[in-house]
């Protein structure tokens, strides 16, 4: 988790279903403005809980067309949340002040 003033980014790598119901059970505070999703974005690679206890504003998916067949089932169970993924927008940048963020995709 990185923490500036207001603003927050969670990277979370290849975080496993495990490991964030661990995080979970152990109640560490973990919610962000910008969540980085586990294991490339696939439709299995977060837990609903993990997802309602980060309560993310924007998910950025560093997934390939390896995982295209998952993408109606991952943006159903992401909602509201807005989603940027590398594989349509390129190079996803997050900016922030430490108040505000933003996104750039450039």
């Amino acid at each position: 988790m990185t923490t500036i003033e207001c603003s927050s980014t969670l990277l979370t790598g290849d975080l496993g279903k495990g490991g964030q119901e661990a995080l979970a059970d152990a109640g560490a505070w973990l919610r962000c403005k910008v969540l980085k999703a586990p294991h490339h974005g696939g439709t299995l690679a977060l837990t609903d809980r993990f997802l309602k206890w980060v309560d993310p504003e924007v998910v950025v998916v560093p997934a390939g067309d390896l995982f295209a067949p998952e993408r109606p089932a991952a943006d159903q169970r992401l909602g509201d949340v807005q989603v940027y993924r590398i594989t349509d927008r390129g190079t996803i940048a997050i900016i922030s002040d430490g108040n505000r963020y933003w996104v750039d995709t450039k």
